[in-house]
């Protein structure tokens, strides 16, 4: 009898849970190949680099952070499966499409990463449902093309990474992109920045376009960007930039043109002088013109003979006025358009 009695109080905490399970639909069994994870406001799932051709099924229900990361996925099934999840990272794996859906549920994600895969178009549906996210991250794709109504559907995006594709033009419709803070368009291909380009973001901050094949740059093309602080424009075969380029932006802290083919400003500077136009708003810039041979004579250093005017006495005076400012911005210079993991957005995770 005692014996009886001890075997049932072991099978019986495992019974009352089977029971849970059965009432109430609740699966807690954690993925094969993949750790498991519960805190008060997380169920992590972290399936990173095991060699996986598909994503698990079933998660444990109420899943909000899950992570595939270095796998050999090809293909994911429409996002509406999960609705729970609130971080999803799918980077480095071998997906090819996005699938699309014209009419999918209100997803709670917030950061989808979608990063060095082998996608190649993005098209109008691809993000249905997705009103919640923050962070899009499609770098180290070779995506040629991406519907111009795409970002309809990702009214609150304030990061989105295009890096390190083959996009060649970036286009986008109107009233989107609203809530756009961080744009990244370094090494692509993109030849040319257009008037409408950058239209309606209003509260971009950092816009990275360093490394493309940019050859013309219309003279309105910065203009709606009136809280922008950081811009690189570097590493572009750009020849000219009409004189009133960065007219209007106030807010500009940091400028880099290092190693552009700038022909013209040594004479647009030289006309317009420095209280108008380019430096008239940018009294607390940091002016980077680096490897760029064009200003700089054998030595380095900044000639009054190639350019026409001192640009080193008035980059002095700019750093004399913000000293502590431009301290600062030298300390983060070479991380300034690195592009940091999920930038402490939905930092739950593992």
């Amino acid at each position: 009898m005692g014996k009886l009695l001890l075997a049932a109080r072991r099978t019986l905490p495992s019974i009352v849970v089977f029971l849970c399970w059965a009432i109430t639909g609740v699966n807690s069994v954690c993925p094969v190949r993949c750790s498991c994870n519960t805190t008060i406001d997380a169920v992590i799932v972290d399936c990173t680099s095991q060699g996986l051709t598909n994503i698990p099924s079933p998660l444990p229900d109420n899943t909000t952070h899950l992570y595939l990361r270095d796998n050999e996925i090809d293909s994911f099934s429409g996002l509406q499966n999960y609705e729970q999840i609130i971080v999803l990272d799918l980077s480095w794996n071998k997906i090819r499409s996005i699938p699309q859906s014209r009419h999918r549920p209100e997803l709670s994600m917030e950061i989808l990463d979608l990063s060095y895969n082998n996608i190649r178009q993005i098209e109008a549906y691809c993000f249905t449902g997705l009103d919640n996210l923050l962070l899009l991250d499609l770098s180290g794709n070779v995506i040629d093309s991406i519907d111009g109504d795409t970002f309809i559907h990702l009214p609150s995006l304030t990061e989105l990474r295009l890096h390190d594709n083959k996009l060649n033009i970036f286009t986008k419709s109107t009233n989107t992109l609203l809530m756009l803070e961080t744009l990244d368009l370094s090494s692509n291909e993109i030849y040319s920045l257009h008037d409408s380009m950058l239209s309606d973001m209003d509260e971009l901050i950092t816009l990275s376009l360093q490394r493309n094949a940019i050859i013309f740059v219309d003279k309105n093309v910065f203009h709606s960007l009136q809280n922008l602080r950081r811009l690189d424009i570097s590493y572009n075969p750009i020849k000219k930039l009409p004189d009133i380029i960065f007219d209007g932006m106030d807010s500009l802290e940091y400028l880099e043109l290092s190693a552009d083919s700038l022909d013209a400003i040594a004479e647009v500077a030289k006309t317009m002088g420095y209280t108008q136009n380019w430096f008239k708003a940018m009294i607390n810039m940091q002016f980077v013109l680096s490897e760029n041979s064009y200003f700089q004579d054998e030595n380095g250093s900044f000639t009054d003979q190639k350019v026409g005017i001192r640009y080193m006495e008035k980059l002095n005076s700019i750093s004399k006025t913000s000293s502590a400012s431009n301290a600062l911005l030298s300390q983060q210079q070479d991380n300034l358009f690195e592009p940091q993991r999920y930038n402490g957005i939905a930092e739950t995770g593992p």
